[in-house]
C-alpha cells in the first residue's frame, strides 16, 4: 500500500519488511530513538520442569542473544537480559548480552535431575513478527544442551485467545515500557498479565519500594536489583528488543515514531501532495 501511495506511514514496519523497503527511494525510513518493545518466551513456574528455578535458568543458558538480533530481527534490534529493560538503557543492570554457556546449561539440567536431557513443548504462532523465527532458531540453539524443544504452530487467529497464557511455554511480545512500570506491568505476584506466574516477595518489594523512594540513587538501585532478580530467577526469557521504524512517503515529513509504539503522535505529519 505504501508503495503505491495509498498509505503514507506504516507506524512500526517488521524487520522482514524493511529489508523490502529500505532501498525504495519513494519512501523514508525513519527509526526511533532506542529500543522499543520485546519478545518474550514464558513458562509457567508453578509447573514442572519450569517450576525448578535450575531449569529455567539451563533454558535461558542456552540463548545467544546476538544471533536472535541478526537472524530474527535481521539486525533491527538489541539483546535483551532476560527483563523489560534493554542492556543499552542507563537503567539497565548490565550493559551487556549475557553469555551463552552450553556447558552451564547442561551441568543445571543435571543437578535438576535432567542428566540425559529434557524436552519441553514451545507454543507460537505467525501472531506477531518473529515469533515463529524464534521458536525455530531457539530450537536449534536447545538441541546442543540436550534439550529437545516440540514446537507448536498455532493459528494466529486465536492465538491471543487460546493459547497466550494459556499454555506452560509460550512466545509473545510487549511494548516498551519505563522501567518501573515494565517491572510491575507482566512480573509482580498480582501482575494481571503474570505471564510466568512467578511470585516473589523480594522482587515485589523491590519494584513497589522504588515508586516511593525520593532518592533518585536508591530508586535506580532498586529497580536494577529486581531486573537482575527477575533475570536470574523469573520465569520470563527476553532474547531481544526490536526497534521501531516507522516508513513514510517520500512527499510526507514530520512523522517521528516513539520508542514504545503504542505512543502516536500525528501533529506533525504532513504531506505535500495531498
Amino acid at each position: 500500500a505504501i508503495k503505491s501511495g495509498a498509505a503514507d506511514l506504516i507506524v512500526s514496519a517488521g524487520a522482514a519488511s524493511l529489508e523490502t523497503l529500505k532501498g525504495d527511494a519513494s519512501l523514508t525510513l525513519v527509526p526511533a530513538a532506542g529500543a522499543g518493545g520485546y519478545l518474550t518466551m514464558s513458562m509457567w513456574t508453578d509447573t514442572p520442569p519450569f517450576d525448578d528455578v535450575r531449569v529455567r535458568q539451563a533454558l535461558k543458558a542456552v540463548i545467544d542473544r546476538q544471533q536472535v538480533v541478526d537472524t530474527v530481527l535481521l539486525g533491527n534490534g538489541v539483546v535483551g537480559n532476560d527483563n523489560p529493560v534493554a542492556p543499552t538503557s542507563p537503567a539497565a543492570y548490565l550493559p551487556d548480552a549475557k553469555p551463552r554457556d552450553v556447558e552451564k546449561a547442561k551441568a543445571l539440567l543435571a543437578e535438576a535431575g535432567y542428566p540425559d536431557g529434557l524436552t519441553v513443548e514451545l507454543n507460537t504462532a505467525e501472531a506477531g513478527p518473529g515469533m515463529i523465527l524464534l521458536a525455530q532458531v531457539y530450537q536449534q540453539m536447545a538441541a546442543e544442551a540436550g534439550i529437545t524443544v516440540n514446537i507448536v504452530n498455532n493459528p494466529a487467529d486465536s492465538y491471543w485467545d487460546t493459547i497466550w497464557m494459556k499454555k506452560p511455554f509460550f512466545i509473545s511480545s510487549w511494548n516498551g515500557r519505563g522501567p518501573s512500570e515494565g517491572l510491575a506491568y507482566t512480573f509482580t505476584s498480582d501482575a494481571e498479565y503474570n505471564e510466568a506466574k512467578w511470585k516473589d516477595a523480594d522482587f515485589d518489594a523491590l519494584v513497589l519500594g522504588s515508586r516511593t523512594e525520593t532518592d533518585p540513587d536508591k530508586r535506580a538501585q532498586m529497580l536494577k536489583d529486581a531486573q537482575q532478580r527477575l533475570s536470574e530467577e523469573g520465569g520470563v526469557i527476553v532474547p531481544a528488543f526490536f526497534l521501531d521504524v516507522a516508513v513514510l512517503r517520500a512527499a510526507c515529513e514530520g512523522y517521528t515514531p516513539h520508542p514504545s509504539a503504542t505512543v502516536l503522535n500525528y501533529e506533525t505529519l504532513t504531506c505535500s501532495d495531498r
